[in-house]
């Protein structure tokens, strides 16, 4: 699900597989460090960085039967260690045979790692020096987030409905704007109707899990702007809803944006 370019090697971190893959460039080898005791994540690893010669990685979905879900996985890429750190976070019931834990979306600055646990209002801050956890609730624990987007102490959240908050974290103040634009909403609601977002410029944008469309977020305006129908293939896409592109994760570079469409394997 991840690679990483650490120390000559590359990490390959699973999301269904049992195992790290390391290839080291040098000796042109692999080797492997088994997660076999967490074959209980269902889809392992949404989410992982590499700090000081630890790997850490954080689930997507957890069986129902762990007692605590909110787990991060440590890996001492010296000695292959494997240790867990829990989070301190209410427990709530799964009601399926899953619990879904973290999302995809995170971000690592200055020694900290900031996620989003999935369908809350809260915000993971994992300490990569110290090991420690802090949990932030943002916008009261009726609002349920999709995805997130952080720059600096701005975060950037939308709802279900295509609802953006906005949270400083730094004066813990946070404004909510409301989304006229309709068709964004997911009728399968054990789909997260947004998966990623990106910044260009000053706008923040989301990226819906089914759709030919974005959201815009521009100060204090919500908008939608089109995908370009050449990089896509879908000039005779219109209407959003039911289109059955998955879009899973996203980057930009140079300007462009790329995006993972899960449905046909490709950018």
């Amino acid at each position: 699900d991840k690679i990483f370019n650490y120390e000559e090697k590359l990490y390959l971190i699973p999301f269904n597989g049992s195992n790290v893959l390391i290839f080291d460039k040098k000796r042109e080898s692999f080797q492997q460090i088994s997660t076999a005791p967490f074959d209980s994540i269902k889809y392992k690893f949404c989410a992982a960085t590499i700090y000081q010669n630890t790997l850490y990685m954080f689930p997507e979905r957890v069986a129902a039967e762990i007692e605590n879900p909110y787990i991060v996985v440590r890996v001492d890429l010296t000695g292959e260690d494997v240790q867990v750190v829990e989070v301190d976070v209410p427990v709530v019931p799964a009601g399926n045979p899953y619990y879904e834990v973290f999302d995809r979306q995170y971000f690592v600055a200055e020694g900290f790692v900031y996620i989003l646990l999935q369908r809350t209002n809260r915000v993971l801050e994992y300490s990569l020096e110290e090991n420690s956890t802090k949990i932030y609730d943002v916008g009261g624990s009726e609002n349920r987030y999709a995805t997130m987007y952080m720059d600096g102490d701005a975060f950037y959240f939308i709802d279900q409905d295509g609802d953006v908050t906005m949270w400083d974290k730094q004066d813990d103040r946070f404004s909510k704007y409301e989304n006229q634009i309709s068709g964004y909403t997911v009728e399968n609601k054990s789909f997260a109707a947004f998966s990623a977002s990106f910044k260009h410029g000053d706008r923040v944008y989301f990226v819906p899990r089914f759709a030919n469309k974005v959201l815009c977020f521009d100060n204090t305006i919500i908008k939608e702007s089109f995908f370009s129908s050449e990089v896509l293939g879908c000039s005779n896409i219109v209407e959003r809803k039911g289109i059955a592109r998955y879009f899973l994760d996203d980057a930009m570079k140079n300007g462009k944006l790329y995006l993972w469409d899960f449905s046909s394997y490709k950018f």
